[in-house]
């Protein structure tokens, strides 16, 4: 993680723990934030700024899984139609780069902060032959491919298992790479509910895609 911040010519590093079963960093809190201490002694001689982050990475920070979900999260937060818990996690992203960068959170409304980023997105597409306009057409895409849903067998409250999800998606986007060789999008998530909500039978859980049979 260093060497590459030091091949760019980065001062300030900011990194996200996400202390989970499969964490890079430990899967108990205690050891990853043993070894974010590490990583920040090491930054500090090699003259970086570092500040390190521990998030729970078992319980997912946001709804959205996959790909071409990505950038339909992207740009619901950047056209300013983002629902609360996506909202909530990129004000905390953008406390965080607030945090590395100047050691306390700027005066700068989120909502401004959402605005130059996309005037910078914006900037950056169209340096690689693009448009924002076309990063709207895959996003909506993206979402008028959600045709399945999941449902609750039961009444009860909700439990997200973000490990499997995420190692289902890799699955699945692997075999495409092997039988396609390309970059593969075959598969996507959307979560409808939060871990911890109240929900009855037949309550949609999560909506999904799929260019297999699901």
């Amino acid at each position: 993680i260093l060497s590459k911040k030091l091949a760019l010519s980065v001062t300030h590093v900011g990194l996200d723990v996400r202390v989970f079963r499969d964490g890079n960093f430990g899967t108990k809190w205690d050891e990853a934030e043993e070894n974010s201490r590490m990583f920040i002694r090491v930054a500090t001689k090699l003259g970086l700024k570092a500040v390190a982050f521990l998030t729970d990475g078992d319980a997912p920070c946001q709804p959205f899984f996959g790909r071409g979900e990505s950038l339909a999260a992207l740009n619901a937060l950047l056209s300013g139609t983002a629902d609360g818990w996506l909202l909530a996690h990129a004000h905390n992203c953008i406390r965080m780069a607030q945090l590395t960068i100047h050691n306390s959170v700027a005066t700068s409304a989120p909502a401004e902060t959402l605005r130059r980023c996309r005037e910078v997105l914006s900037q950056h597409l169209a340096s690689q032959g693009a448009s924002y306009e076309d990063l709207e057409r895959r996003a909506s895409k993206i979402l008028q491919e959600h045709i399945h849903a999941t449902t609750a067998c039961s009444a009860g409250y909700v439990r997200v298992n973000t490990s499997a999800i995420k190692k289902a998606i890799a699955q699945v986007q692997t075999e495409h790479a092997t039988t396609n060789g390309k970059f593969p999008d075959p598969a996507g998530i959307i979560l409808l509910v939060r871990p911890g909500d109240a929900v009855q039978q037949g309550d949609r859980l999560a909506t999904f895609r799929t260019t297999d049979d699901p």
